[in-house]
């Protein structure tokens, strides 16, 4: 199993019961594809940059959970079908602090090269 996080935005002018309900559902979509959540975590509402689906003002919740890989993509696909869901972004963790690590491999060959010249 892969860590990921699951940031997604919902509409504040639904009531909070609404909302609540919507992050159980989407917990429980998780849990049928055999993930482990790891926390569920309510940010803060804000205004977005620009309106989506007719929504200006955003509740943004982050998931934190490991699944299979080979999941992800049903579970993308779940996601897509849920209208009550503004955006969501899907995040492997671990490509993600590969991708911040600075690649010392490509550093090596410069430093060997130039004391290879001296």
């Amino acid at each position: 199993m892969r860590e990921y996080e699951l940031m997604f935005i919902l509409d504040v002018t639904l009531t909070e019961d609404d909302r609540r309900e919507i992050v159980n559902a989407v917990e429980r979509e998780l849990i049928d594809l055999d993930a482990e959540i790891d926390s569920s975590t309510q940010y803060d509402e804000r205004d977005l940059a620009y309106q989506i689906k007719g929504v200006k003002r955003g509740d943004y919740r982050l998931i934190s959970f490991q699944i299979e890989p080979t999941r992800c993509e049903e579970l993308q696909e779940r996601l897509n079908f849920r209208d009550d869901i503004v955006r969501y972004l899907l995040v492997n963790m671990e490509e993600r602090a590969a991708a911040e690590e600075p690649e010392e491999a490509e550093e090596e060959p410069i430093e060997e090269a130039e004391s290879a010249e001296l």
